[in-house]
């Protein structure tokens, strides 16, 4: 496992308990009123950054044996962003 990966998974239950605990709720219940917060975990994506040991291992460990676009990724982001999603709140999605 490389450094930047042992980075990303041990920061991302962090970032998961950062949006539970101070961007869903506060003391006194939900902290906004009418304004939707999700948060998409997208996976690894061809930006032109991922060596071909990181993308042979992704494809691999991906149920869909792709590796992910961004447009792709942009797709889910703005579906979860869009008035479609107006009742999606809350919630952690995690794309394969």
């Amino acid at each position: 496992m490389s450094v930047l990966a042992a980075q990303l998974v041990t920061a991302a239950p962090g970032d998961i308990g950062i949006f539970r605990t101070d961007v869903l709720w506060t003391p006194s219940g939900p902290r906004w009123d009418g304004i939707t917060a999700n948060l998409v975990y997208p996976p690894v994506t061809d930006t032109g950054w991922v060596t071909p040991a990181v993308a042979a291992a992704a494809i691999a460990a991906s149920p869909l044996r792709h590796l992910a676009q961004p447009a792709e990724v942009a797709e889910v982001i703005a579906l979860v962003a869009s008035h479609q999603a107006r009742y999606i709140t809350g919630q952690i999605i995690r794309m394969s």
